[in-house]
């Protein structure tokens, strides 16, 4: 199979479910989704790519899940010209949240902190993420309306049988019960307790008397970013200066996702 056989999309947005979807789409007999969690395979670097789906069963549908898809143009202009008919579905959430999720999400690799972030020129996966307006508006200037559905993640994770109900039916497909216990609801991994941050410092003294490079390293750096990773679990906090300035940058595209789904109830907490 090459990757113009696909023909089912989840395109974004991060840190909106698109492997929860993934996974419950997966369990309809009629389409089979990629195993590999965001393959890329309309991405710049992955155009020698082939998806490998081994099944011999019927399918109308071979998809996959790549977040990134919806705010690269280069990638759907890819999609347009080598699929046929291809369908997409499209994950949005409360886009302050979103960006909120979505800095946590990644702060093990980007460790600058949300006023460093605030006051940065490259705001790209906290803030443009959450520009469904811009996103979204050039999405539909490339597909057709039949061609994908719109979903609040809210609405999934709150009644998920009801919204793949909706799925099927947009896919021309039957409905089909899904198994909530075959499916792991990904949201996000963190340090749970202190006992594991006091466990990687401690080897890395260990391993800073074995090996040269690691003597290197600024410990005490290392110990205040592991002890700060949600510990215990707790949810992590937001200044409420980060937060306000979130809800002035972002309130716009509560507005015009309202507005585009024809909604007056989603995100008013």
């Amino acid at each position: 199979m090459n990757r113009s056989n696909l023909n089912l999309f989840i395109p974004g947005m991060p840190k909106c479910g698109s492997y929860f979807l993934r996974d419950l789409l997966n369990q309809h007999p009629r389409i089979e989704m990629d195993s590999i969690k965001e393959p890329g395979y309309f991405l710049d670097n992955k155009e020698s790519s082939v998806p490998s789906f081994v099944s011999t069963k019927a399918r109308n549908y071979f998809g996959e899940a790549t977040v990134e898809y919806l705010i690269n143009e280069k990638a759907l202009y890819r999609i347009k010209k080598e699929c046929v008919a291809p369908k997409f579905i499209i994950l949005v959430r409360d886009p302050v949240k979103r960006a909120i999720s979505h800095y946590f999400h990644r702060k093990h690799t980007d460790r600058r902190n949300f006023k460093t972030l605030k006051n940065s020129t490259n705001k790209e996966y906290w803030v443009e993420y959450s520009s469904y307006s811009v996103h979204i508006e050039r999405f539909t200037k490339l597909f057709n309306q039949d061609q994908f559905m719109i979903v609040v993640s809210e609405d999934l994770y709150r009644n998920p049988q009801e919204v793949l109900n909706r799925i099927f039916s947009f896919l021309g497909l039957n409905s089909f019960d899904v198994d909530m216990a075959k499916v792991n609801i990904n949201k996000g991994s963190y340090v749970k307790s202190r006992n594991f941050a006091t466990f990687m410092f401690k080897s890395r003294l260990f391993l800073r008397r074995k090996t040269p490079f690691l003597s290197k390293l600024k410990l005490g750096k290392y110990w205040t970013f592991l002890t700060n990773l949600n510990v215990n679990n707790q949810k992590p906090k937001v200044p409420n200066q980060v937060y306000h300035y979130l809800e002035n940058e972002l309130d716009c595209e509560r507005i015009y996702m309202r507005q585009k789904l024809g909604r007056t109830d989603i995100w008013l907490d």
